[in-house]
This record gives structure tokens, sequence and C-alpha cells, in this order.
């Protein structure tokens, strides 16, 4: 096994891997369409520019094995660290929201009192999280999704 490292500029890399004859590959990102040369077969110690994803994330689209590099790959950690993180949670969705392009939905975890915010836009085809304090609600609000928008200020959510 060569144990050197190539790097992906088309003027270094060889066309082939000399261990396995495996040909080199032009791949874009799925997530950003940032493109590199690889050679991905494991005999070579390469920047890992662009590989196959080892995550899906359902509420996102993305497929596990999709071309993508290392920042989205890292973004894709994140996602779905934040998918198992809410999957369990009971989202709430106010009358004004429901049948929305853009629906926006709203649980609590009681173990944490933190409130989360699911954003769907449809049309994008992406899910986003935004958590605030429990504490943030006005005094003498309740937590009632079901009826009305949680009134927690603008500036009080953050990402999750």
């Amino acid at each position: 096994m060569t144990t050197e490292t190539i790097t992906s500029s088309p003027e270094t890399l060889p066309t082939a891997c000399p261990d396995c004859d495996r040909h080199r590959e032009h791949l874009a990102c799925a997530d950003c369409g940032h493109e590199a040369d690889v050679i991905d077969c494991g005999h070579y110690q390469q920047p890992a520019e662009i590989a196959g994803s080892a995550i899906s994330v359902q509420t996102r689209g993305m497929m596990m094995g999709e071309p993508v590099c290392e920042d989205c790959e890292t973004r894709r950690e994140e996602l779905r660290r934040i998918e198992f993180l809410v999957a369990d949670l009971d989202f709430r969705t106010p009358p004004v929201n429901q049948g929305q392009i853009v629906e926006v939905s709203y649980a609590i975890d009681g173990d944490s009192d933190l409130v989360y915010r699911r954003r769907r836009d449809r049309s994008a085809g992406e899910t986003t999280y935004q958590v605030a304090d429990l504490e943030d609600l006005p005094g003498d609000e309740e937590f009632e999704p079901w009826q009305a928008v949680p009134a927690i200020p603008k500036d009080a959510w953050r990402a999750a």
C-alpha cells in the first residue's frame, strides 16, 4: 500500500492508482457544488476533498454515499445530531402556520426546559431548527403552540 500523500491538483494527481488501477475521477459535492479530482480507492493518503458521505439526513433529502466535501460532511454530521435530538419531541403547529409552504412548529423538551422551533420549507425541501429557553416566554404566557405562536422574543432564538 502506498503511504505518500497526493494532492487533488490535476497537474500532480496521477491518472490512476498504481496499486489497483482505479482511475482519477472529477467529482462535485452534492451539497455545495465544490469540484475536485480524486482517486478514492484508499491506497493513497490524500485530502478527502470529496468522498462518499457516511451520513444521510432525512429531513434534508441527503443520502448516504453521495459525494460531498469535508465541510458539507461536517454540516451533515451536525444536522444528523439535531435530528436525533428532536426525534422524540412532539412538535405542534399553531393554526396560523398550518397548511403553509413554510410551516413553523414548536415543541418543548421538558428535560432541559428548552423550546424548539422547526421550520419546514416545502418548496426548498429544507428543515431547520432553532432553540430558546422556556424562561424567555413572558411570565403570564403559557406554552400552547396548538393555540398560537409562542410569544418568545425573536432575539431569544438561536440555532439548535
